[in-house]
This record gives structure tokens, C-alpha cells and sequence, in this order.
């Protein structure tokens, strides 16, 4: 039985879903697809801001669009975490690593909620005609809430353990370092001052993975 395991674990399948690269793409995935998500909501093209995108049919349209993309982000971000922990390998920190998976996992839950939330509002209103009232415009503003408040701070909380567990094993760049420990100081502190500035994370991912298809990333040695 360990035998076959060990053949499956070794099958070409297997090895190119742990490979670096799927990695990489894993990671433009969830960037490109976040990014749309977050350029749209703060461009009053998604409910983020207030309920009023509900009465514009174009707004409502790309806000609907965006709701229906955000599954598809967890998942490409759930990957992007499977392959990094696997390249880490028996280096990885057990005191990092725990943060790491926990600020990521928390982080996916709360933008499942949050577009569970607003898809819930989106269903009330299926023609993005009716004036909302009340109860919607507090569930817009509980879903803005979930993601400033809570979301973007524990993609702060993923960004600094992954900068601090790629320095640590020594398989990252210095400036990739640098740039995690600003990406994380924007986020915990800044997110909620200026929405724009939640886009550094699906940034810094994006640079993650793109150098990561270019340079690589080797699994250390034990």
C-alpha cells in the first residue's frame, strides 16, 4: 500500500500539479480575477460602496459577473497555498506555516461570504431595477465591512508569514522580501484609509507568481 502511494505520489500528474509552475499560474489566476473584482467594486461597478449599483443595469451586470468569479478565485488561491507549502518542504516553519494556512483559509472564507452576502442581495433584485432598501444596503455594507476590516488584514497576516517563511529558507530574492514586508504594512494599516490600497495584495501575488514562472522555485534541501 505505501508502495502504491509512493508510485501515485511520483506520477507525472501529480508532480506537474506540485511543479513550481503550477504554482505560477495558480497565483495569475487568483491576481488577474481578484483584480477585475476590486477595480470593478471601486468603480461603483459592484456593490461595495452603497446599493445603488442595483439600480444601474451596466453596474449590475459586472457586479454579477464579479459575485460569479469569486469561487473560481478561492479555489486558484487555495491551489497557489497547496503548492507553495509543498515546494517549502520539511523546512517549513511549524509557527509560520500555521499562520500562513490559517490567515489563508480565513482569508477565503471571508470573501465567500462576502460575495455570498452580496449574491444573496443580487437574487432579491434579479433586474437591478428595484430601489433597495434597508436590509439590502445593510448587507452591502456588511459585505464592504467583512473584506476592509477583516479580509485585507488577514491577507496581511498571509503576506508577512510567506515573506518571513520564503526569507527563512532562502528560496526568494531579497527585494521579493522587501517588498512582502511593504505589501503587509499596507494592508494592516492602510486598507481601510484608501480602497485602492487593497489592491497591493492580488498585486504582490501576482509578482510572487510571475517570478516564480520565470526564476522558479526550488524546493530546499532537507
Amino acid at each position: 500500500m505505501d508502495e502504491q502511494k509512493a508510485n501515485e505520489a511520483s506520477s507525472p500528474l501529480v508532480q506537474s500539479f506540485r511543479a513550481p509552475r503550477a504554482a505560477g499560474v495558480a497565483g495569475v489566476v487568483f491576481a488577474l480575477f481578484t483584480l477585475f473584482e476590486m477595480t470593478i467594486s471601486r468603480m461603483g461597478g459592484a456593490p461595495t460602496e452603497g446599493a445603488g449599483w442595483l439600480a444601474n443595469s451596466d453596474q449590475f451586470q459586472l457586479g454579477v459577473i464579479a459575485i460569479a468569479l469569486v469561487p473560481f478565485t478561492g479555489i486558484a488561491f487555495l491551489w497557489f497555498i497547496g503548492v507553495i507549502r509543498t515546494r517549502l518542504g520539511d523546512r517549513e516553519d511549524r509557527l509560520f506555516s500555521t499562520i500562513f494556512l490559517g490567515s489563508g483559509l480565513l482569508y477565503v472564507m471571508t470573501t465567500f461570504v462576502s460575495a455570498a452576502t452580496l449574491g444573496g442581495v443580487a437574487r432579491m433584485y434579479p433586474q437591478g431595477t428595484s430601489q433597495p432598501d434597508s436590509t439590502v444596503t445593510l448587507a452591502t455594507a456588511l459585505s464592504a465591512e467583512l473584506i476592509a476590516s477583516f479580509g485585507l488584514r488577514m491577507a496581511g497576516v498571509f503576506v508577512i508569514s510567506v515573506t518571513t517563511l520564503v526569507s527563512r529558507t532562502k528560496v526568494a530574492p531579497l527585494w521579493l522580501v522587501i517588498v512582502g514586508y511593504v505589501t503587509t504594512l499596507l494592508l494592516l494599516f492602510g486598507s481601510t484609509l484608501n480602497d485602492w490600497l487593497a489592491l497591493v495584495f492580488p498585486l504582490w501575488v501576482l509578482i510572487v507568481s510571475v517570478h516564480i514562472l520565470i526564476v522558479g522555485f526550488d524546493r530546499p534541501d532537507s
